[in-house]
């Protein structure tokens, strides 16, 4: 899995679908798992919102110094706050048009930061002490991406990437994409991309197989698994229900297609891409088969190796010696169902 990075918060024509005033969708709510310390979200989006409408520069560098100059400085890459491409952002119709629909949805994000919580407890349990980085939500232009990170301590969630999938800044979007748009997914998001940055990132030898992508995405998703409190593997798959059980009904048979056409040691990166990026179909095992079906695969890889292998650690599954070696695989013994 490729890095998440920066792209430019000032692309404001990448993602101009307006969202009209009678808009509004319900949106999936995240799962109410019992109480944790919370983790706080910085509310830069809230913060940057106020100065675009008051001009207050006071309460912009107050409100930056409290969330900390270094990450608004690296998250929006653009130098001191106060330069000109800072305020061209802050005076952006992104800003300006998804802010108010962001706080329809998101006036706070205690839910959020109550799951969020729960996954650092856990993180700390399953990865040596590891804590989420600080965290800030903003809005931005770019229609591609839900989070950014550009290191291991700081991350931005892109709150107008989960207005819920009906809603009308989607319009003319693929149904398989308008589908993640819900803030069910957030956390399994927030999981995914951190490990990605973490000295947990899949570590390329050039070499790699798509065994070895399908294993890291596997060992991810038992990531997930373990780290989102009252987690579901539909959503952990990044699935709805139906998608998953179209694949746990078909399990045998897709990958009988995956064997018979010799993927599995495949190099090439058209067979990486057609079996694990985000896709409306995975066509070249079946046309009903969810986009991303390798992914399902590696996590029932990575099960099996877990059943005849129980002790092993999170860091153990994102270890090179565990996803860049075939005999991961073979002693998982896994076949299909």
């Amino acid at each position: 899995m490729k890095k998440i990075v920066i792209t430019a918060i000032l692309a404001i024509t990448a993602f101009m679908v307006i969202p009209s005033c009678g808009g509004e969708s319900k949106n999936e709510s995240i799962q109410n798992v019992g109480k944790y310390t919370p983790k706080k979200v910085n509310r830069l989006d809230k913060t940057i919102y106020e100065y675009s409408k008051s001009g207050n520069q006071e309460l912009l560098n107050d409100s930056i110094t409290s969330y900390g100059v270094s990450a608004v400085n690296t998250m929006l890459n653009m130098g001191h706050p106060d330069d000109s491409a800072f305020v061209k952002y802050v005076g952006s119709d992104v800003v300006k048009i998804f802010t108010p629909e962001v706080e329809k949805l998101y006036s706070n994000l205690d839910e959020l930061e109550n799951l969020l919580g729960g996954v650092e407890e856990n993180m700390i349990k399953e990865l040596d002490g590891l804590k989420l980085c600080d965290i800030y939500s903003i809005v931005s232009s770019n229609r591609h991406h839900s989070i950014y990170m550009s290191d291991s301590t700081t991350m931005l969630l892109v709150l107008n990437q989960y207005l819920g999938k009906n809603h009308d800044a989607y319009k003319g979007f693929d149904e398989y994409i308008k589908a993640n748009k819900e803030s069910i997914f957030m956390p399994y998001d927030i999981v995914e991309a951190y490990i990605a940055n973490t000295k947990y990132a899949f570590v390329p030898n050039g070499t790699e197989t798509l065994l070895n992508r399908m294993l890291y995405q596997g060992a991810l998703v038992e990531a997930k698994m373990r780290l989102v409190p009252g987690a579901s593997m539909a959503l952990a798959l990044g699935y709805s229900d139906e998608q998953f059980k179209w694949l746990e009904d078909n399990e045998q048979k897709a990958w009988d297609v995956i064997v018979s056409k010799n993927l599995l040691y495949s190099t090439a990166p058209s067979d990486v891409d057609q079996l694990l990026s985000p896709a409306p179909a995975t066509t070249i095992i079946n046309a009903n088969a969810p986009g991303r079906a390798g992914r399902y695969f590696g996590y029932k890889i990575v099960k099996a190796y877990l059943d005849k292998n129980p002790k092993t650690t999170l860091p153990q599954l994102f270890s090179p010696e565990f996803y860049a070696d075939q005999q991961s695989f073979i002693t998982s013994g896994y076949q299909g169902k």
